[in-house]
């Protein structure tokens, strides 16, 4: 798989970048009959929601993370469908305009076509303003949609669609996709903790040049990156260094150095990977020494259910 080139990082669940080097296509997913089959607010309903990478900055490049559409207590905005960010979150701006609080609800956020999220506390934050930009008004963090334990939350990037499934066939539709990640079992998921608010992390076990480690799934990250001084990353070293670049977090910028040609392999799936170094703002969930960024996850599909969870990859 050939990596994104990309001058601009996003490292942390809720990060992102005003205009990506590189990237996918701007393309919108799913059949135009999906988004009139969106659910009211509240609805236990739930309709195949089109996943779009378009920007809406005039003269920008396609946006590198997968957006949907939706509201802020009736008031259109977009969300980036972010696996990295352990729970939702809303820019302070977008909040105020539609008079939430800090922290707000989710049953006040709804996604167009699924209807209202379900209960969850939300982190109300100043989100970087190369994602307002964009028309983005806030995160959703989809292992957070899981509404019940025969219910499996299905994030696919290859077909550019959100949709739930039955659990019992969730394993079946991600297997003709290709080599599983989290291997034939799934992996679990684990408590993460965003800005004092409970969350979930999605990992899987790895290894970075023969090295086992621990990475985070993160289709907030535009590109994989490792932390530095893990023994991961001590690999990644031994790989020619391709330069520099500055990741651009909710907080703070962080200065990476991209290594080139880096073998991973994931469960079933393996694959060379141009991987960036660095200290992130905030540290991967779970006790993983890295994330897998939208260099990796573009080609993929992610089942989420309550627990567990299915990754499935293109070769």
């Amino acid at each position: 798989m050939k990596p994104l080139r990309s001058g601009v990082l996003a490292v942390l669940g809720v990060l992102a970048c005003a205009a990506c080097d590189g990237g996918p296509p701007a393309r919108t997913g799913g059949d135009d009959t999906a988004k009139g089959t969106g659910a009211r607010p509240g609805s236990s309903a739930r309709g195949v929601v089109p996943i779009a990478f378009e920007a809406k900055k005039a003269g920008s490049r396609a946006f590198v993370f997968p957006l949907v559409e939706g509201k802020i207590n009736g008031q259109p905005t977009r969300f980036i469908l972010d696996t990295g960010a352990g729970a939702h979150a809303l820019d302070s701006a977008a909040a105020a305009a539609a008079q939430l609080g800090s922290p707000a609800k989710a049953s006040s956020i709804s996604i167009d076509g699924w209807g209202a999220l379900p209960e969850h506390a939300v982190a109300v934050r100043d989100l970087p303003a190369a994602v307002r930009a964009h028309g983005i008004g806030g995160i959703i963090a989809p292992q957070l949609l899981v509404e019940s334990a025969d219910q499996t939350v299905v994030v696919d990037l290859l077909n550019l669609q959100l949709r739930m499934l039955p659990k019992s066939t969730a394993a079946t539709a991600l297997a003709d996709l290709g080599p599983s990640l989290s291997g034939g079992s799934g992996q679990k998921l684990c408590p993460d903790d965003v800005d004092g608010i409970p969350g979930l992390g999605l990992v899987v076990d790895a290894t970075v040049d023969g090295e086992p480690t621990r990475l985070a799934l993160d289709t907030g990250a535009s590109r994989s990156i490792l932390v530095e001084g893990s023994k991961a990353a001590a690999r990644a070293l031994l790989h020619p260094v391709l330069g520099r670049s500055v990741a651009v977090g909710a907080s703070a910028d962080v200065a990476t150095s991209i290594y080139g040609g880096v073998p991973f392999t994931a469960g079933a799936w393996t694959s060379t990977v141009d991987v960036g170094v660095g200290v992130p703002h905030r540290s991967p969930p779970c006790g993983a020494f890295g994330r897998l960024g939208m260099d990796v996850l573009q080609q993929c599909a992610v089942a989420i259910s309550q627990g567990d969870m299915l990754v499935s990859c293109r070769r």
